[in-house]
């Protein structure tokens, strides 16, 4: 009998692709004849190339190799073999130096070169960049890196030889965040949860915390990838507090809002950390009465729904466990083996998997016999849970407080006050708010009580969150939280003047990365410091707008209003609602919130607040389709803009009072209007100004029939639009372009771009462009003409519709 390599091992991977599909094609006894002559040539070429057959299990074949380019030898060998067969065989390659027992091999390296196999298709050979770097003479074409379905790190793909195949079966598509470390020991939890999804669009997985209910979910979403059409998607819920704002956020993760439908939509959206918003479940309820997207949640409680399929997740039996910590152990400990004691160690921790995460990292201090006496004697002490707690959560609770006695003083009152901080967060946060420095942050990673992610933020599980909240005493907490509160505050009021400059984009992702702190912060503010609401409302009113969150604002500025803020404050309040709920398209309610606004701010003799509402009135009436109306409320904005020395708000009502001229039929007129706006927004700094003046001049040149003037415009603005994640400004830019290709004669590329506007307005939640009455016709010649009527926007991917726009307007001859 052939042994098996040791050291440096390049694995080998191969499985028959569609061999079900195949089977019912071919009828059972063909396909068994064919089964049986696929594993004699497989076998011949393995062991020819000096292969060591592992495995073999039904038409899959597991070989290590003493050399890359053996595999890679054999590999071709099989493929050459099997050309004019049925049967065609996706092979993937990995090397490294795995830990061999006498049950086989052991290590991550062995999960990867089957994640690998598992991304091609029949007749491929991939290979991991550790193989490639060992090869030489080989034809290889660089895949790029993909991140595959044990969510962890992702891995650069190389295909041996030039032959055509799609795109790897890769998780790169998808929302699912990367994971530290690869799923252990849940291999029938797997199976289970992926029956139950394809009979039920509702399964729970429930469980104390610290069971790896959410890892869990995230591997079966993965493994389930191929069979929904639109992929999965992740939403934590986490920072979550307003159960009406569930639904928004998932509908949000498929790029809809409240407004839309899912129906038809064929993915799968898991929903993490449900148990705080459970008055949510019978909208998720509602939700999934029409089809759509099929849901699996994770919460410490069933939502008790009749169509909900509960999955209680048990700790991990013995063996998985040992797996898990050694996993984990090894990190700090190579060549750690499963030894009485850590046997033990893991009886002791009920093969819980956050407890075992937790005391792997001590073995970087202690060895573990070590580890064993110093467990022991905490649990028999930290048992403090109530006694009606089932005895794993009151063991988790013991372990957390021992890895917390392992910190010194400053570490354990900085652990405490990072429970105030939501979801992910930065340095400067953790500074300011609980005075945690990068050597603190780096300790409590080590204790693995933080997790550190990428650009610079970091982590709290909410089950460690819930322990390091118990260390603070009721005063303590308040304080705190006054203080997360008004640091979030600062950023936000720091960050908001800024929203429509050059730097937008990077500013509003930063936003992103702590809206979960900003949502607690304004739920703090609303219960403890009304006062403070109006600020935050305010500062984060322009976020809002841009990123298309209408419903969240509204429901902030409606909290900050009913508080009775202080007249100025309430008159600032009703514009900038008005002006969320209109681009939502609720005209006739943000015309009157808009005209409240005019007399509020008369009242206070705020003209130029008087001037911005009297703009907005415009809009309104420009959407009611009232020119006259409209340029009579620009043109006393813009009069009461020039007395006040405004730049900034007479930049943008001529860019208005351009688009009223253009949709009453008069291009010529809007032209000159709108190249003043641009010079304007550029001179004060405002992209998101400048690049609604840039499509309206681009409008105008349409109207005058000078299409290459028109699509330079609209390139640029369209250019701006994406790069501050600006979506009205795409919208209106897409559009443009779309009747300057139709008009200059490319009736394709015009419906391409109109289908993707299409794509863009639904993500928005309205249900007509705004500029209508500018494009309509254009829109449905363009349909008509190439048959497109019946497409779905959503099939087009944006990114690349916006790109190629850009790209074509760049080209085109100087106007």
């Amino acid at each position: 009998m052939p042994v098996p390599p040791t050291g440096t091992v390049t694995f080998l991977f191969s499985d028959v692709e569609r061999s079900t599909s195949l089977l019912d094609r071919l009828g059972a006894a063909v396909y068994a004849g064919e089964l049986e002559r696929h594993r004699e040539l497989l076998r011949t070429a393995f062991v020819d190339h000096g292969g060591v057959e592992v495995d073999a299990q039904g038409d899959a074949f597991f070989v290590a190799f003493a050399t890359a380019g053996a595999a890679v030898a054999a590999a071709q060998a099989v493929q050459e073999a099997l050309a004019g067969t049925a049967l065609r065989v996706r092979i993937g390659l990995h090397t490294g130096e795995p830990l061999r027992t006498r049950e086989g091999y052991v290590g991550m390296d062995v999960h990867r070169a089957s994640r690998i196999a598992s991304a091609g298709y029949g007749g491929q050979i991939l290979l991991s960049q550790a193989t490639r770097d060992l090869l030489a003479g080989v034809e290889l074409v660089d895949l790029g890196a993909h991140r595959l379905k044990d969510l962890t790190r992702p891995e650069r793909i190389y295909q041996v030889g030039s032959g055509s195949f799609p795109p790897l079966r890769s998780l790169n598509a998808s929302t699912l965040p990367e994971a530290a470390h690869p799923l252990v020991g849940r291999a029938a939890e797997q199976r289970e949860l992926g029956a139950l999804l394809r009979e039920s669009r509702l399964v729970t997985i429930t469980g104390p915390g610290g069971t790896g209910k959410t890892r869990l979910a995230l591997q079966v979403a993965a493994e389930l990838l191929e069979e929904f059409a639109d992929g999965a998607r992740f939403v934590s819920l986490a920072s979550v507090s307003d159960p009406d704002l569930v639904l928004p956020v998932a509908l949000r993760s498929l790029g809809l809002s409240e407004a839309d439908s899912a129906e038809g939509v064929d993915a799968l959206i898991v929903l993490d950390n449900f148990e705080h918003v459970l008055a949510a479940a019978d909208a998720l309820a509602a939700f999934l009465t029409a089809p759509g997207p099929t849901v699996l949640v994770t919460s410490r409680i069933p939502l008790h729904l009749t169509m909900e399929r509960d999955y209680p997740l048990e700790p991990l039996p013995p063996a998985p466990a040992v797996e898990l910590f050694l996993d984990r152990a090894r990190s700090v400990r190579r060549g750690l083996t499963a030894t009485a004691e850590v046997v033990e160690i893991c009886r002791r921790l009920d093969g819980l998997p956050l407890a075992l995460e937790l005391a792997a990292a001590r073995l970087k201090l202690l060895d573990p016999p070590a580890l064993l006496r110093r467990l022991d004697s905490s649990l028999a002490v930290l048992t403090g849970g109530p006694r009606d707690l089932p005895e794993r959560q009151r063991t988790l609770e013991a372990t957390i407080a021992w890895s917390y006695d392992l910190l010194d003083p400053e570490a354990r009152s900085a652990f405490a006050r990072l429970s105030a901080l939501s979801g992910s967060f930065d340095v400067e946060a953790a500074e300011a708010v609980a005075g945690a420095d990068l050597d603190v942050l780096a300790t409590l990673v080590d204790a693995s009580l933080l997790k550190s992610r990428s650009e610079g933020r970091f982590l709290m599980l909410e089950t460690v969150r819930e322990y390091a909240r118990n260390r603070l005493s009721a005063d303590a907490a308040r304080a705190l939280h006054d203080a997360h509160a008004r640091h979030f505050i600062a950023v936000a009021e720091q960050l908001e003047p800024q929203l429509t400059g050059p730097e937008a984009a990077s500013l509003l992702a930063r936003i992103d990365a702590d809206s979960g702190n900003l949502r607690a912060a304004l739920d703090w503010v609303a219960l403890e410091s009304p006062e403070l609401v109006t600020r935050l409302a305010l500062a984060l009113w322009r976020f809002w707008l841009t990123r298309g969150r209408y419903e969240e604002g509204d429901v902030a500025i409606g909290r900050a209003l009913a508080l009775r803020p202080s007249p100025p404050d309430r008159a600032e309040l009703l514009y900038r609602r008005g002006a969320l709920v209109i681009s939502r398209g609720e005209t006739e309610r943000g015309r009157e919130l808009f005209e409240q606004a005019l007399e509020a701010f008369r009242a206070g003799g705020d003209e130029r607040g008087e001037a911005r509402s009297l703009s907005a009135l415009g809009h309104s009436a420009a959407d009611a389709g009232d020119w006259e109306a409209a340029i009579g409320f620009y043109e006393a904005a813009a009069a009461m803009f020039r007395a006040v020395d405004d730049l900034y708000g007479l930049g943008g009502v001529l860019g208005d009072l351009a688009t009223v001229h253009l949709r009453a039929g008069a291009p010529e007129e809007a032209r000159p209007l709108a190249a003043e706006s641009i010079e304007l927004q550029r001179g004060v700094g405002n992209a998101q100004g400048e690049s609604l003046a840039l499509a309206t001049l681009g409008y105008a040149e349409i109207g005058a029939g000078r299409f290459d003037a028109a699509r330079a415009a609209l390139g640029e603005s369209i250019e701006i639009a994406r790069d501050l994640g600006y979506r009205h400004g795409l919208l209106f830019g897409l559009n443009g372009l779309a009747t300057v290709e139709l008009r200059a004669g490319d009736d394709v590329r015009a419906a391409e771009l109109f289908l993707a506007a299409a794509g863009v307005r639904r993500s928005l939640g309205i249900e007509h462009d705004p500029d209508d009455s500018l494009v309509a016709a254009d829109r449905v010649e363009a349909f008509a003409r190439t048959g497109a009527a019946d497409r779905d926007g959503d099939e087009l991917d944006l990114d690349e519709a916006v790109a190629a726009a850009i790209a074509r307007a760049r080209l085109s001859p100087a106007p």
